[in-house]
C-alpha cells in the first residue's frame, strides 16, 4: 500500500504569525497568573489534557480549573516559550 502524498504550496506566513500570537497569550496568561488569558483562545467545547493526564472538557471548566493552580502551586511558575 502506498501512503498518500500531501503537497501544500500555499503561503502560511499569516497562519504561523497567528499561532505565535496565541502561544504568546498562553505564555503571558500563565506567567501573569491570568486564567482568563490562559484559556482565551480555546473553543467553548474544547478539551485539554493536563500535565498530570486529567482531561478537562469545555472552556469554562478549563478556566475554573486554572484559577486555583495559578493562584496556588503554579503562581511562581514560568512558561519559557
Amino acid at each position: 500500500m502506498n501512503a498518500p502524498r500531501i503537497e501544500d504550496h500555499a503561503d502560511h506566513t499569516a497562519d504561523v504569525e497567528e499561532i505565535r500570537r496565541i502561544i504568546a497569550d498562553v505564555e503571558k496568561g500563565f506567567n501573569d497568573n491570568d486564567a482568563e488569558l490562559l484559556v482565551e483562545h480555546f473553543a467553548q467545547n474544547g478539551s485539554v489534557v493536563t500535565a498530570i493526564g486529567v482531561q478537562i472538557d469545555g472552556r469554562e471548566a478549563m478556566l475554573e480549573s486554572s484559577r486555583p493552580g495559578l493562584a496556588g502551586p503554579l503562581r511562581d511558575g514560568r512558561a519559557p516559550f
